[in-house]
């Protein structure tokens, strides 16, 4: 990484200039902004600009690089929570994953396609959407994080999930459907009480830190579990495909920190030096606070160095 440079100079992602030009530095801010006249407009006119600039090979730094999956990639949303304060704890954990050793970290980028397709909501309705993308972004430049990570478009299809888990050699994964079903529910709470014409029941998914609830009539428990536990499984499926997807897009390796995740992509591929190197715990770092590491990473880069190549030889 290279030393002292700013992230006002690092930033390759227009968001983080439409931010900067704007003197935006909270959600607070960005809330009072957004509505304002023509903001929608300007920020859907540069985002249509941007979708047509990423359609190029990812400006790959001189260090290692990794694609995050879903749960790291700094979106939410599905199988991750989207409030603010856990986009943030994103941020801080996917950190934890790349700081030790990769330079650059490819993430979704969710905002250039919210901005650049066809809107058919409300305006109020697309503020809405738009506010927590933004919570991860504000984060990266308070901690000067931001030359660390590169927003691409992740590409996810509920419709053909299944064909495309195939194409992306993840068959062995829906040949054992059954199991991952199994274990889906082993690793859950459930709960179900009267509502109205059916029961609700509602699957906590504590590897997820999330909760799907569906109104069933006519299934008892056991058949409830399994059918959310279906549902859970298409869920992370689907993320899972965008992610293989997008890994062989940029040919770059891809790394999860969901438990049930790494499951699947160790029954589907064999492990990298990337994969043990982004799983690697170092304790020592939990309590270091995240503009910590990244400002050892600036201030100490030849130390830095010698510490990342023992662990790629330890890691190979």
């Amino acid at each position: 990484m290279p030393s002292g440079k700013s992230i006002n100079d690092a930033s390759n992602y227009w968001v983080f200039d439409w931010l900067l030009e704007n003197h935006i530095t909270s959600l607070e801010e960005a809330a009072r902004f957004l509505p304002k006249y023509r903001v929608l407009n300007t920020l859907q006119q540069r985002a249509e600009r941007a979708a047509k600039l990423q359609k190029g090979p990812i400006p790959i730094r001189n260090g290692p690089s990794i694609v995050a999956a879903t749960g790291l990639d700094l979106s939410g949303g599905r199988m991750v929570c989207p409030a603010p304060s856990c986009m943030r704890l994103q941020v801080d954990k996917l950190l934890r994953h790349v700081w030790h050793y990769f330079d650059t970290v490819v993430v979704d980028d969710v905002l250039t396609p919210l901005l650049s397709d066809e809107w058919r909501g409300t305006k109020k309705d697309l503020i809405r959407e738009i506010l927590p993308q933004l919570a991860p972004l504000l984060y990266l430049k308070e901690i000067g994080a931001s030359e660390l990570v590169e927003f691409r478009s992740k590409s996810r299809c509920v419709e053909h999930w299944e064909d495309h888990a195939r194409d992306e050699g993840l068959g062995a994964l829906l040949d054992s459907k059954s199991k991952l079903i199994s274990d889906l529910i082993a690793g859950a709470n459930f709960c179900g009480r009267n509502a109205g014409e059916g029961t609700l029941y509602e699957m906590e998914c504590l590897d997820a830190g999330v909760t799907l609830s569906m109104l069933l009539a006519e299934k008892n428990k056991e058949q409830a579990k399994i059918h959310l536990a279906s549902e859970v499984l298409k869920e992370y499926m689907v993320d899972l495909v965008a992610d293989v997807l997008a890994a062989r897009q940029w040919q770059l390796p891809l790394g999860s920190a969901q438990a049930f995740v790494g499951r699947m992509l160790q029954m589907s591929r064999p492990a990298s030096v990337a994969d043990v190197i982004f799983q690697l715990d170092l304790p020592i770092i939990e309590e270091i606070p995240a503009a910590d590491l990244i400002a050892i990473r600036r201030d100490q880069s030849e130390y830095f160095s010698n510490f990342r190549n023992a662990l790629r030889r330890a890691a190979k």
